[in-house]
C-alpha cells in the first residue's frame, strides 16, 4: 500500500466507526398470522407490537395491518422476540364517509378496540394467530 492511499483508508475507517457501517438498529425477525373475531376472520384492523419492558424486553414497538383476517410485520420491522404486549383493534373493513366532517374512515366500523394479549415471541421468524372471542 502506498503512503498516499492511507489518509484515504483511515478516513473511510473513521466514517463508519462514527457513522455506523452495517445494520441500523437491533435484528428484528419476521411476524405473520391470522386474527379472528368469534370464529371469523377480522376484516380490517391493527396489532400494535410493543416490547414489554417491565419483563426486560426493550427495543422499537412495530404496527402490522390485519386485512381479510391477515397480518404481517413490515419488511425490516419485525419483532425483536422476547415478551410482548400485543394491542388489537379490528374493523369491518367498510370505509365511511362523513361528507359533514370531511373525514374517512378507511378501516370501517370498529368491532373491538385496543384488546391486551400478552406474548412470549421466538428470537426467530414466527408465525402467532389471535384467537379472539367477545367477553
Amino acid at each position: 500500500m502506498t503512503a498516499h492511499r492511507l489518509p484515504w483508508l483511515l478516513l473511510a475507517l473513521g466514517s463508519c466507526l462514527i457513522g455506523g457501517c452495517g445494520p441500523r438498529g437491533p435484528v428484528t425477525f419476521p411476524l405473520t398470522g391470522t386474527v379472528t373475531w368469534n370464529g371469523k376472520p377480522v376484516p380490517a384492523g391493527l396489532l400494535r407490537l410493543v416490547p414489554d419492558a417491565e419483563a426486560g424486553n426493550t427495543g422499537p414497538a412495530t404496527v402490522a395491518e390485519i386485512t381479510q383476517g391477515r397480518y404481517a410485520t413490515p419488511k425490516g420491522k419485525g419483532i425483536l422476540g422476547g415478551k410482548y404486549q400485543v394491542f388489537i383493534s379490528g374493523n369491518d373493513g367498510v370505509p365511511i364517509e362523513n361528507q359533514e366532517e370531511g373525514t374517512r374512515y378507511v378501516l370501517g366500523r370498529a368491532l373491538f378496540s385496543n384488546l391486551l394479549q400478552e406474548v412470549d415471541f421466538p428470537r426467530a421468524e414466527a408465525t402467532h394467530d389471535f384467537l379472539l372471542r367477545e367477553k
